[in-house]
């Protein structure tokens, strides 16, 4: 419009016209630029997703305008240098990039780039794998067994003797050995230096090797691994009766009996590959432990079979895009239960919410927050006091596009039991009295509250100890009167606790007269100390 009216005015003065739209084209520039275009803005990420296998991550971020200019770059350090990069040339809001050739459980950094637009770097983990000793570098000696003398640091061997399903009065033992030069594969090893190897010949067996690891989050698993093997032989009869395999079973593993579960990777006789080939395949988890088995198996004595076993991985199926630190849990007694607050810190923004209950199963949910945030506050109303912990996760999502949990953590609600309470009367002296007692929890507040028999009025004294926390208490009652007859309770808590209390009332009595003094005299060559001797000699 302005543009317009300053043309239209000048067509009358040429050469004015020439002299200011000269001069008007650079501020006509900024105009038509600040109207039609604005600078494009990283509006969430980068976000990095764990994959498997572990040495690869998926790197993901949005902008507010699309874009096909997308670069992930990957670093050992905040500042560099970038090693590895990745591009995504696709005009969108939202980027993904994969980025490979990375070391398994090491810390990364990562910053994007779209359209010339830069966030800041980030750290990043790569995937963790759950085995241990994974690609069977570590092995120690054993005795007591019948298919070899050595097994893997973090297996277990296993077998079930005798084995054999047909009757054919054949069965034998597995052999199970690091290295084994049978069937040998090309190359010897595909994971560092070492192998895990098995193998029968003629003979009806059935055994491994298992690992079982605990304390999971109910979900999806991955196991995968590297294989080799062969079946030698021309004479099978029983094909399918010939196997090696690969098996996850949902809990932990139960001795003699032959392992059940998802099967990850079979092969049957016949046939043979004896270039390592990777395999994996998916089982849930709902027991919080899973146990992982490498096996052969013959159930008939006609041929020979080999299998090598090297790289083996357990990882969450889904990818840890969120990390999860700083947890803290304050509790404070509202009426007669506890309200609490949990506190911690995700490494990118995310929602907020919190599981909890009695056991790992929890059973309670917080309220879910979409606000994406990187410190999260949870409060819990009404917790009953409890004498064992509390069991609680956090839930964290990237909306749209990944749903991860904390791990397993506890939170108290403290209900306090008194325990041991017991008065010791001075007897010598007659005029104090010690209690004791315990309590379940370290407790900053005890006291004593002690009367006469019959007085309305309670004298109260508090534990020495106080302030400092701890689950012993002692208190010294005094002056106290000779021939009395008193009650007394105990009672304790702390900052935010609720306070227990030992009514109703218990009692102990002074003596009428104080006890008499006592001395020991010991006969040595002088004779009796309380004889005037000594004993120094006659």
């Amino acid at each position: 419009m302005i543009t317009l009216a300053v043309e239209v005015f000048f067509l009358y003065n040429p050469a004015k016209t020439i002299t200011l739209l000269v001069r008007l084209m650079p501020m006509l520039c900024l105009m038509l630029l600040g109207e039609g275009a604005s600078a494009l803005t990283i509006t969430y990420g980068p976000v990095v997703a764990t994959q498997d296998p572990p040495t690869s991550v998926k790197i993901i971020w949005w902008t507010d305008q699309a874009t096909s200019n997308n670069t992930a770059y990957v670093g050992s350090s905040p500042t560099g240098p970038w090693a590895l990069s990745g591009t995504n040339p696709a005009s969108a809001t939202r980027h993904e990039v994969l980025i490979t050739g990375l070391v398994g459980d090491s810390t990364y950094y990562v910053y994007v780039d779209s359209a010339g637009v830069s966030s800041t770097p980030v750290p990043f983990r790569t995937g963790t794998n759950l085995l241990i000793n994974s690609s069977f570098e570590n092995w120690h000696s054993i005795s007591g067994v019948s298919w070899g003398s050595q097994e893997p640091d973090g297996w277990h061997g296993w077998e079930i003797y005798p084995w054999d399903p047909y009757s054919s009065g054949y069965q034998n033992h597995i052999t199970i050995q690091m290295d084994r030069n049978t069937g040998v594969p090309t190359p010897l090893t595909k994971d560092l230096a070492h192998r895990a190897s098995m193998d029968e010949g003629w003979r009806t067996c059935y055994g491994g090797l298992f690992q079982q690891v605990e304390s999971l989050q109910p979900g999806d698993y991955i196991v995968s691994g590297w294989v080799a093997w062969k079946f030698q032989d021309t004479h099978y009869q029983h094909y399918a009766d010939h196997k090696v395999e690969i098996i996850a079973r949902d809990g932990p593993h139960v001795p003699g009996q032959p392992p059940t579960g998802t099967v990850i990777w079979q092969a049957t006789a016949p046939g043979e590959e004896l270039n390592w080939k990777y395999v994996q395949g998916v089982v849930k988890c709902t027991s919080g432990t899973l146990t992982v088995y490498a096996n052969l198996r013959s159930d008939f004595p006609d041929g020979a079979s080999f299998v090598h076993f090297d790289g083996m991985r357990l990882m969450s199926a889904q990818g840890v895009a969120i990390g999860f630190s700083n947890f803290q849990t304050n509790y404070s007694y509202n009426g007669s239960s506890y309200d609490v607050v949990i506190s911690y810190d995700t490494n990118i923004p995310s929602t907020t919410q919190v599981e909890w209950g009695p056991t790992s199963s929890y059973g309670n949910t917080t309220p879910y927050d979409p606000t994406l945030v990187t410190h999260h506050v949870v409060q819990i109303t009404g917790v009953q006091p409890s004498t064992t912990p509390y069991h609680y996760r956090a839930r964290a999502t990237v909306p749209g596009e990944y749903d991860n949990y904390s791990a397993d953590r506890t939170f108290d609600a403290p209900q306090i039991v008194l325990s041991n309470i017991a008065a010791a009367v001075d007897v010598f002296a007659g005029v104090s009295c010690t209690v004791s007692w315990q309590t379940n929890f370290q407790t900053s507040s005890n006291k004593v509250y002690y009367r006469k028999v019959g007085d309305p009025n309670y004298t109260v004294v508090q534990c020495s100890t106080d302030p400092t926390a701890t689950s012993q208490h002692t208190c010294v009652l005094a002056p106290l009167e000779l021939g009395t007859t008193y009650q007394y309770h105990v009672e304790s808590g702390g900052a935010g606790m609720l306070f227990a209390v030992s009514m109703p009332d218990r009692t102990f009595q002074t003596p009428a007269q104080p006890g008499h003094n006592m001395f020991y005299g010991f006969s040595l060559v002088g004779g009796p100390i309380l004889e005037h001797g000594d004993d120094v000699g006659p």
